[in-house]
């Protein structure tokens, strides 16, 4: 009798073993990192003692790109704060970071997590995600003078010739590195608040017309004049539909914004009065 039990005993753990083994992976990885501390008394600015499921892959595998040759700038990390009902000030880590493949295309994004390497991370998945596709004039700058405002944030760009390099903020430059911008003057008035002037440079990047769009849009052709060539015209784009046979008319009164530095340092207004008078010791 007491044989049969026995074996009727071990026949049950074979059984129970069987069953484990028909756990699904997600289940056993549930088992392992399942939440606990549950019960602990919660109170006004505690912690409370759990231990939450992570997922490794979360966030790592973007659809079946692999992205090699984006590079990730980081532009911004600051610490931000909220009140919680019962934590009290909860501490968290904002993440502004810009991507881009040097050839036109760009993204950023914020990342909030509750340390920095997660914020990181996810600012950097949420850039991928969402890219810009930016046109270049010759492979190294813009098509034409950009003036963007964002709230207080106003951006004045520039384009330049091959050479002339990024004359620029650090975050303006930062960005036009990833972009593929190799030439560009930009001045940054108002506020130089890092998130307004990445929103502001993106928001004028990705409304410049390219050459081909203004002669659509004006049914005529457009030329530029460059140094090598003198006085002489240089046809860069053609309508694609008919040419338009009268001129683009002009205004009486002309619309054009001048920045009053400028027009002081044309003046010579800048230069210091003193900046001729001889000095000499007696």
């Amino acid at each position: 009798m007491a044989a049969a039990v026995a074996a009727a005993g071990r026949a049950c753990a074979r059984g129970a073993l069987r069953a484990a083994c028909r756990v699904t992976a997600d289940q056993l990885w549930k088992g392992a990192l399942a939440e606990t501390g549950v019960g602990v008394k919660k109170g006004r600015g505690k912690k409370r003692k759990k231990k939450l499921r992570k997922n490794l892959n979360r966030g790592q595998e973007i659809g079946e790109e692999t992205y090699e040759d984006f590079e990730t700038r980081v532009i911004e990390v600051r610490n931000v704060f909220c009140m919680k009902a019962k934590e009290g000030r909860k501490k968290s880590v904002r993440a502004l970071v810009a991507v881009g493949n040097g050839k036109g295309a760009a993204g950023f994004a914020i990342g909030k997590a509750g340390d920095r390497t997660n914020a990181l991370r996810k600012a950097k998945n949420k850039a991928i995600s969402s890219l810009h596709f930016i046109d270049l004039y010759q492979n190294h700058t813009i098509y034409h003078d950009i003036s963007v405002k964002f709230k207080r944030t106003k951006i004045r760009m520039k384009k330049q010739n091959k050479g002339y390099g990024l004359h620029c903020h650090r975050a303006i430059i930062t960005i036009c590195r990833l972009i593929g911008i190799q030439d560009m003057y930009a001045k940054v008035t108002g506020s130089k608040n890092l998130l307004n002037i990445t929103r502001a440079l993106f928001r004028g990047l990705t409304l410049q017309e390219t050459h081909q769009q203004l002669a659509d849009q004006k049914s005529l052709y457009v030329v530029e004049f460059r140094e090598e060539q003198g006085p002489l015209p240089i046809v860069v784009a053609l309508p694609q539909g008919p040419v338009r046979e009268e001129p683009e008319p002009e205004p009486d009164i002309p619309d054009t914004k001048l920045e009053w530095r400028e027009v002081k340092e044309a003046q010579g207004m800048l230069k210091s009065p003193w900046a001729s008078v001889r000095r000499a010791a007696c």
